[in-house]
């Protein structure tokens, strides 16, 4: 019970803290604090912390070469607070595994919440880590130069970050159920193997959809008379 309340005013604190610096809106806040307060009280604090880990380690490198990242902010600082609706993208996948597990306590919910976790992790990496890169990211779809923060756009430096990004969130996420003893788990190092592959095949992935709307804008393009070349930065935006 007391590992449960400091975990929930640890909760309340990082949560409030985010709404303050407004990273979060209000909707986002309290789904936030719903979600973290499921993982605390149905016991699975070993989770909870592979969620925070992803948080925190995004947080800390978003603080690394910040002047590199200046363009960078400058695009997804438009994008204002983080509402309930990105809670729920970032961590529904993850919450609804969590409670499939406390159900029917089997390790494959694990590796799916483990899986879903890692595509978050590695897509926030990719963007802190790309945002360094000296390299101008390309489109994914035409290889044409693209802004820093707008979708689509690749660095090489960042696709590197996004993989090493689901990798430690799979080997943190590892070595958490060893501490908190899910001793149920048949194979440790499958299910970090798990864990890696399906974070990595979810962050590039993620690109498919952004691939066929941009192949919409391109038919849409052609059949005014535009050049390929003369992708607005409108069009991308409307993209995200």
């Amino acid at each position: 019970m007391i590992a449960q309340i400091l975990a929930q005013v640890f909760s309340l604190l990082v949560s409030f803290f985010s709404f303050y610096k407004n990273s979060i809106s209000k909707s986002g806040l309290a789904a936030l604090l719903i979600i973290s307060s499921a993982f605390i009280w149905l016991d699975q604090l070993a989770l909870l912390f592979i969620v925070f880990f992803m948080f925190a380690s995004s947080s800390i490198l978003s603080k690394v070469k910040k002047e590199a990242k200046k363009e960078l902010e400058e695009v997804v600082s438009k994008t204002g607070p983080r509402d309930y609706i990105q809670a729920l993208a970032n961590l529904g996948t993850a919450t609804f595994c969590m409670l499939m597990f406390v159900i029917f306590q089997e390790e494959y919910w694990i590796a799916g919440l483990l899986g879903s976790v890692a595509t978050a992790n590695a897509d926030s990496w990719a963007s802190e880590i790309g945002g360094i890169s000296n390299k101008t990211p390309v489109l994914i779809t035409t290889f044409y130069p693209i802004k820093k923060g707008i979708s689509g756009g690749i660095t090489l430096l960042g696709s590197f970050g996004g993989i090493l990004g689901a990798i430690t969130l799979a080997g943190f996420g590892t070595w958490m159920l060893a501490v908190f003893n899910y001793s149920f788990i048949t194979s440790r190092f499958w299910l970090f193997m798990i864990g890696s592959i399906t974070g990595i095949i979810g962050f590039f992935y993620g690109f498919l959809p952004w691939c066929l709307a941009t192949s919409s804008v391109q038919k849409f393009r052609r059949r005014n008379n535009r050049k390929p070349n003369q992708c607005n930065i409108n069009e991308r935006i409307y993209l995200v």
